[in-house]
């Protein structure tokens, strides 16, 4: 009885550790995913997408590069199997224990166990369960994780929307500043050759007058001193004029050249910055699809497990209230075991006071045995003694003429 006893607290230690293990409250996954910038609709993750850009963050992982050695000329190279080497740990241990559980055919071999193994066996199940409860926990954990670098990465890549944004407004304003100039100097430029043509035709004038005033000066060179100094002071002057106007013009032309090269140059960089956000944008789509099959695909294995997890539970269940069923049994067998022992004492106590009674009848009967004997004896020793009695009254009679009575 004292063993049985032993054999039931075990049972109740492990049908007290199921029923805590039942009793823990079961991780959702939906918990873990109420991060900031993701939604759960119906058990999906979906994203808030803004209308300008996505929202992934720019983050170091182990399939994700990222080359950002200047704000201005930075961009993502993504990788479609990012998330593999983190499933991978998880998806074995699940892929094993499914294995395991799938390989064993509990309605076949329940009958046959004993107390022992299905004591053994229940705790198989038990260590399974707590694997199974291990693995969802990592894929929780690796899902937050994800989830957790996802929001940081949309906020970064919304961070450099941002900036980029405002740098191509300040582009935008230093394009239209520019074009602004251009047009300035273009009118500048449009309206000297007016002046040039008119400064060349006062030239053109003063050439053509230059021997009339020779031919005046030969003359009257006392006379003409003065004004010939100023026509002389004039036409230095006008040549001067002339001399800076093409050094303005010039410089106005370089600058106007360089300022058209700059903007070629603002051009190009705009367009290849275009290009690049345009890839940017493309790749961050196409990552932004691959995370979401691979949510779903999360998901599914997810619910599979949940399902694995409840079909365990209710084996675990059907086994316990066989497991009861057998204690019950067990226990009764124990009460008529005990009532046959009992039996049995009485039993042998009863054979040994019949041991006893018939050892005393033993004795009894060797001593009426013995009485007997003796008795069969006296009764042949006065038979013999009659028999001579009578032969020797017979022989008496015969002497005394006495008839035989």
């Amino acid at each position: 009885m004292k063993s049985n006893e032993e054999k039931e607290f075990p049972q109740r230690d492990n049908s007290t550790k199921l029923s805590s293990i039942n009793s823990e409250p079961y991780i959702e996954l939906e918990s873990h995913l109420q991060s900031p910038g993701c939604l759960i609709n119906n058990g999906k993750a979906r994203f808030n997408l803004d209308e300008d850009a996505s929202f992934f963050s720019k983050v170091s992982l182990s399939g994700l590069n990222i080359v950002d050695s200047d704000d201005s000329l930075s961009f993502v190279v993504l990788d479609k199997d990012s998330l593999h080497s983190i499933q991978q740990s998880s998806i074995a241990s699940y892929t094993d224990i499914q294995q395991k559980s799938l390989a064993i055919d509990y309605n076949s071999i329940i009958a046959s166990w004993d107390t022992s193994v299905v004591h053994q066996t229940l705790n198989e199940l038990l260590q399974e369960n707590t694997k199974l409860k291990e693995t969802l926990k990592q894929n929780n954990i690796a899902m937050k994780q994800q989830f957790n670098t996802l929001v940081a990465w949309q906020e970064e890549i919304m961070r450099i929307h941002q900036d980029r944004k405002k740098k191509f407004a300040e582009t935008r304003e230093l394009i239209n500043y520019l074009r602004k100039q251009n047009t300035e100097l273009k009118m500048k430029i449009s309206s000297k050759p007016t002046s040039h043509s008119r400064k060349e035709y006062m030239m053109l004038i003063m050439k053509e007058l230059q021997p009339i005033l020779d031919e005046s000066n030969k003359e009257d060179t006392l006379l003409q001193e003065p004004s010939t100094f100023e026509s002389t002071e004039n036409f230095i002057e006008v040549e001067e004029e002339n001399t800076n106007s093409k050094r303005l013009s010039e410089e106005e032309r370089i600058a106007v050249d360089k300022e058209r090269e700059n903007l070629e140059e603002e051009k190009k960089l705009y367009e290849s910055r275009k290009n690049e956000l345009e890839i940017e944008y493309k790749n961050l789509n196409e990552a932004k699809e691959t995370l979401q099959l691979e949510v779903k695909n999360l998901q599914e294995e997810k619910a599979s497990v949940e399902a694995e997890k409840d079909e365990l539970q209710t084996k675990c269940n059907a086994l316990i209230s066989e497991l009861g069923i057998i204690h019950e049994s067990i226990r009764k067998k124990e009460l008529q075991i005990k009532n046959l022992v009992r039996e049995l004492m009485e039993y042998k106590e009863e054979i040994r006071l019949s041991q006893v009674q018939i050892g005393i009848y033993e004795e009894d009967f060797k001593q009426l045995k013995t009485v007997k004997e003796l008795l069969v004896e006296e009764q042949t020793e006065l038979n013999s003694t009659i028999q001579e009695q009578a032969r020797l009254i017979q022989v008496l009679s015969r002497i005394c003429n006495v008839p035989d009575y």
